[in-house]
Order: C-alpha cells, then structure tokens, then sequence
C-alpha cells in the first residue's frame, strides 16, 4: 500500500506527518489487503482568517472496487485528519464486510455431512 501526503497553504510540519501516519496505519492497517493506495490532503480553506478552515481529504484506492472519498473541516488539523481517517474507516469496514458476506453466500459449505446415511434406528429409553 503506497501512501501520499499533501498539504496546500500550510507548513508540513514533521508532528503532523508523524500523526497522519499512525491515524492511517491504525484505521486503514486491518483493511491493507483491500487498499491499493492513499492520498491524504491537507489544505487551510480560509488562510489567515481563521474559524473552522482546516480540511482533510482523505481517498483510498481499493483493489477492484470505486474509491472511498471521505473528507472533514476541523478549527485544526489533528481535529481534521481524525475526523476523516474515522470516515474512511467506517466506509472500509462496510465495504469489506459486505465483500465477505458475499464470499461466504458463494462458498460452498464449508462443513459437509461426512456420512450421509442416517442410523436405521434410533431408541431412547
């Protein structure tokens, strides 16, 4: 899984990519055979104005499978890449739940009855 990191009108800042990078491995570590790549995108919305202007933008490029594209506006930019990272985690985790109940209806079963004649008699006393 290749991961990349962007930021536009703010100072990448070593804390910052130290933080991105466990967020990722944390939420995205249990899906790492689905995901092909990530790009996380970090831009100051409002520049020096201030408020709510912090966005993250989160994508994950599945194997097989569209996108998943979550993003969110925090007052900083921890508040950000956790609220997005926990989006495209939960997304991750419907989608990859829904790709293993379809595996396990296409399956054949998995236990098969080893000896297919019933006892000829049963008695209880």
């Amino acid at each position: 899984m290749s991961m990349n990191f962007s930021t536009d009108g703010l100072p990448l800042k070593v804390k910052v990519q130290d933080y991105v990078q466990r967020k990722i491995d944390s939420a995205i570590g249990p899906f790492e055979d689905f995901v092909k790549a990530v790009d996380i995108r970090l831009v100051d919305v409002n520049g020096p104005k201030g408020g709510v202007d912090q966005r993250c933008r989160v994508a994950v490029a599945m194997n097989g499978k569209p996108d998943i594209i979550a993003s969110a506006n925090h007052e900083n930019a921890y508040g950000a890449i956790s609220l997005a990272v926990d989006r495209v985690r939960r997304s991750l985790e419907r989608v990859v739940g829904r790709n293993k109940a379809k595996r396990n209806r296409n399956s054949p079963l998995s236990h098969q009855i080893e000896d297919s004649n019933p006892p000829e008699s049963t008695e209880f006393e």
